[in-house]
């Protein structure tokens, strides 16, 4: 019966130290996701603008898909103004 006891006692500890940081984590996952990097808000409003001048926001061709010539622009933008941010830290860093 003492192995029983100890081991019940052990399980819930376990249990509830487990609840405790699945709760935490779950909690920072509500949380939305994004930057107050100014320099990144720059950089995407620039090449947003850039690809947008290009390559035109409206489409007349009928599409098959959800996306639209924008939706692809944001997308654009969004992946060249990360590498330029990091290619600024990396510089940094380096120095």
């Amino acid at each position: 019966m003492f192995y029983s006891d100890l081991t019940f006692k052990e399980r819930q500890r376990c249990r509830d130290e487990a609840r405790i940081l699945l709760t935490k984590i779950l909690q920072m996952e509500n949380n939305p996701l994004f930057t107050e990097n100014s320099d990144y808000i720059t950089e995407y409003s620039r090449w947003f603008s850039t690809y947008s001048d290009e390559w035109g926001c409206g489409s007349t061709a009928p599409r098959s898909n959800t996306w639209t010539v924008e939706d692809e622009i944001r997308v654009m933008a969004n992946v060249q103004a990360y590498f330029q941010v990091s290619h600024k830290a990396s510089t940094f860093s380096l120095i």
